[in-house]
């Protein structure tokens, strides 16, 4: 058994085992139940035997169903033969026990304590006065609404956590909405270009019109293996594709290192490619 295991394990062994001895305490020590005090006793006693069974099996024992029924039924036993709010104490500490976990279960369980709370008065045998069964019935309710605290936090918590992730997708979406953004304007300018080039059909000149086209000092359309030809520190961007090197010199020397403006230019370089063939075809 793993630390985290055995450690819930012994804490609800522990509640079920003070929740038999208060029982204890009161059979002994009050008269509280409409009941034979023995055959009460050993009930208690054949509840608390299985559950220590259970426990040395190295079972889960707050996650078996066969266990937490049997603890709903002996605390609503015990409200059903309580005289008072004493015989009634017992019980609320498996209100308190399960009802972090299990709040729909406990809640049924709760509102047909309540309900028995309820027969109890009109009861000759099992009677309860009034005035006994409203603070049985309040006492109750309010141990399990204080119980209920850590599902209210957790609920706070996930919907925290929640926001949190949503609000992570959003700013996610909107760096990716701003990138598509940017890629379609480079992409329409750049099909721009391709139309100018195809509308003037100048293969000849084609540096010099995609000059004027980059706003650029100079452009250059060379071989791969032509790349000594390209002027060393001046400002160049270089982009490789199949068969054509491609090297723009911008005017304005802060996009050399901008990645932005080389996206743009290897673009360009890709849409072109077919005409900077046809160039250097035609340069040899």
């Amino acid at each position: 058994m793993n630390l985290n295991r055995y450690v819930v394990n012994l804490y609800y062994l522990g509640t079920k085992f003070l929740f038999a001895t208060f029982t204890f305490l009161l059979l002994f020590l009050k008269d509280v139940y409409h009941l034979d005090r023995d055959f009460l006793a050993f009930l208690v006693s054949l509840y608390l035997s299985v559950n220590i069974f259970f426990y040395l099996r190295d079972k889960n024992i707050y996650n078996l169903k066969f266990l937490r029924f049997l603890d709903y039924f002996l605390a609503s036993l015990l409200v059903l033969l309580a005289k008072n709010l004493y015989g009634v104490g017992p019980s609320a500490l498996i209100v308190g026990l399960y009802s972090v976990l299990f709040l729909k279960e406990v809640s049924i369980t709760l509102v047909g304590m309540l309900f028995l709370l309820v027969l109890k008065g009109f009861s000759s045998y099992l009677h309860m006065p009034p005035d006994e069964g409203f603070i049985s019935a309040f006492y109750l309710f309010s141990l399990f609404f204080v119980s209920t605290k850590l599902n209210l936090l957790t609920l706070i918590k996930l919907k925290s956590q929640s926001l949190e992730r949503l609000r992570a997708t959003v700013a996610k979406m909107q760096r990716e909405i701003a990138l598509l953004s940017l890629r379609n304007r480079q992409l329409e300018e750049a099909l721009q270009i391709v139309n100018l080039v195809g509308e003037k059909e100048k293969i000849d000149s084609l540096p010099s019109l995609l000059k004027n086209l980059l706003d650029a000092q100079e452009v250059l359309i060379l071989k791969p293996q032509d790349r000594l030809k390209i002027p060393a520190g001046e400002g160049f961007v270089r982009v490789v594709i199949p068969k054509v090197l491609f090297a723009v010199k911008p005017k304005e020397k802060f996009l050399v290192k901008d990645p932005k403006y080389r996206e743009k230019i290897l673009l360009v370089a890709k849409l072109l490619r077919p005409y900077m063939e046809s160039f250097l075809a035609k340069s040899k």
